[in-house]
């Protein structure tokens, strides 16, 4: 798939384009529409998912009536994952009807959705139509070229400060997914900042290999980084059981690619897809109850799990997934991927109990943003404060009363209208497509972008796509203190001089 360069294209071939998504959409709404006519008890439900998955695909259609789809823009991603999340999953938990419905939400469903497209459509109305890209236009420009010392002591450094920290991890007890670190909270934090600096280090490697392929030139010394790096991330990444590092680590080469050498491969896309869908969800997922069932979570520490309790977890996974028919193995990892990217049951209780059981907020769950972007908590004392958690789940009766462990986001969304009502999730959405809008203009808004924008925007996109809190925008604008910093660093060195003066792209 190749990242085109905005060409006009004719009207007549936009206009088709247009007729060809309005069909398909068309075709959506019909087929909704068919299934209010057969359950017409359901049929507020019904088309209100209708709205919302139609609303997911005006990004596409903008994309394809400008004749250029990113892939990687921050409306299409939003749509994909708001399609997911939001009609895909509400048709899911009405047809598999799990026994524990956690937010005992489906009535309030339509209600849920009908925000969910009123938020949509606030935040496509700030990415298209606000200042985002003047903003941008006034920003300095991203440094183009690197020092090529300068940029080896940058990643060297970065990678000296990253695996210290990620070591740090195990050595403290916070390694496996699920198990309370023993780490303090006022260092933890830290720890678990510095320790996206490995990531980091993979992404300035990947785009360094990936510029010097582009020029015909491939350097074995960057690939060689590259690749260590990307193997060792996911060595450290694959036995925790945690989803998100590993999908960060899978992610990084594969923006990289797409941007830096104008192209990614439909092969590399669909095989990366079914590795998420048949692997990182489902067996992930069993590996790590595995784990948690082998192991006391609340007493034992965990980087103290011997070796061969992690294989025997691994085992009692596979042979629970190898029990499933092809069929089953496949739905199983449907029903993971959706559930995992379930907003609409959390959000449904959120809308449910706001503010019948428990009042607005009124700007409480920001105070996490706000103290994020204060300095470590051994440099100066701040109050504690987190969004989400198990006593968040529990209040709005998202998981079993029971469950002491399983933790619960309240997605972006979720937070504006806990915090402010409709008036929130309506400037909430809108700020964020704007901001989301300011970020892809400087970045990446143009036909070759450069590797420091490239770097900056992958980080943008990782943080992006978590959709669990505004606090996570705080860690990345925090790494980005850091980051821009260093590319501008490296990006005046006397090496990155001298190949603007030689005319070297």
């Amino acid at each position: 798939m190749e990242r085109t360069s905005n060409p006009s294209g004719s009207a007549p071939g936009a206009l088709g384009r247009i007729s060809v998504l309005a069909s398909i959409l068309s075709c959506i709404t019909i087929g909704l529409a068919f299934g209010a006519v057969v359950d017409p008890a359901r049929i507020a439900l019904w088309l209100t998912v209708a709205v919302t998955a139609s609303l997911t695909f005006l990004p596409v259609g903008i994309g394809l009536a400008r004749g250029r789809v990113d892939i990687f823009e921050p409306p299409v991603l939003l749509a994909l994952f708001f399609f997911i999340g939001y009609p895909l999953a509400a048709v899911m938990a009405l047809g598999f009807r799990d026994e524990f419905d956690a937010s005992r939400s489906f009535g309030w469903f339509p209600v849920t959705l009908s925000v969910a497209a009123l938020g949509l459509g606030a935040w496509f109305l700030g990415y298209y139509l606000g200042p985002g890209a003047k903003i941008a236009s006034a920003l300095p420009p991203l440094p183009r070229r690197w020092d090529a010392r300068r940029a080896a002591f940058m990643v060297g450094g970065l990678v000296l400060a990253g695996w210290a920290a990620q070591l740090l991890v195990i050595v403290r007890g916070g390694y496996l997914h699920g198990f309370r670190t023993q780490v303090s909270l006022q260092f933890s934090t830290t720890v678990a900042w510095v320790g996206q600096f490995a990531l980091v280090a993979l992404a300035c490697a990947a785009v360094l290999y990936f510029a010097d392929a582009r020029l015909g030139r491939p350097s074995p010394r960057w690939r060689a980084a590259f690749l260590a790096l990307f193997v060792a991330e996911l060595a450290y990444t694959v036995p925790t059981g945690t989803r998100q590092p590993l999908l960060m680590a899978l992610a990084i080469p594969l923006i990289g690619a797409y941007y830096v050498l104008g192209r990614v491969r439909w092969s590399t896309l669909i095989v990366l897809a079914l590795i998420v869908g048949l692997f990182v969800f489902p067996a992930e997922n069993a590996y790590r109850m595995a784990v948690s069932q082998s192991v006391d979570i609340n007493r034992a520490h965990p980087s103290f799990t011997s070796v061969q309790t992690l294989r025997r977890a691994a085992e009692v996974a596979a042979t629970q997934l190898e029990s499933l028919s092809g069929v089953g193995y496949a739905l199983a990892s449907f029903r993971a991927v959706v559930e995992r990217l379930n907003m609409v049951g959390i959000v449904s209780a959120i809308v449910r109990w706001t503010p019948g059981a428990w009042p607005f907020e009124l700007g409480r769950t920001l105070n996490a943003f706000v103290v994020s972007l204060a300095p470590p908590r051994f440099v100066m004392e701040k109050p504690v404060s987190e969004v989400g958690g198990v006593e968040f789940a529990h209040r709005y009766h998202l998981i079993q009363p029971a469950d002491t462990i399983t933790s619960v986001g309240p997605t972006r969304l979720g937070e504006m209208y806990q915090d402010f009502w409709l008036g929130g999730v309506l400037a909430g959405m809108w700020a964020e497509g704007m901001l989301s809008r300011v970020c892809y203009a400087w970045c990446i808004g143009r036909a070759m972008p450069s590797i420091s924008g490239v770097v900056l925007y992958t980080f943008f996109v990782l943080t992006f796509v978590q959709f669990n809190a505004f606090a996570d925008y705080a860690l990345m604008l925090k790494l980005y203190a850091v980051l821009i910093v260093a590319l501008f660093w490296v990006g005046a060195g006397p090496g990155a001089a001298r190949d603007r003066a030689d005319g070297t792209p």
